[in-house]
């Protein structure tokens, strides 16, 4: 059974992971820089959920709670 609890830096692995298969090249050619992909990639997935009857309101009011929560969880807090 794969371990389904993850630390934040194995979290942030698979942000980049997803941001650099969608703007690779982009940033590699400095066409763009990380910052630009990472809130690219966010609009691309807002515009995925309006699409499919999502509130885009929604998904970032869950995103943050959820990082807020695991900011916390692996503080101890």
């Amino acid at each position: 059974m794969p371990n389904l609890i993850m630390t934040n830096n194995e979290r942030a692995a698979i942000g980049e992971k997803a941001v650099l298969a969608v703007f690779r090249d982009d940033i590699e050619s400095g066409g763009i820089d990380l910052g630009t992909g990472i809130y690219d990639l966010v609009a691309d997935l807002l515009h995925l959920a309006r699409e499919n009857g999502i509130e885009p309101d929604y998904i970032i009011h869950m995103a943050q709670m959820h990082f807020d929560a695991e900011v916390e969880e692996e503080a101890g807090l």
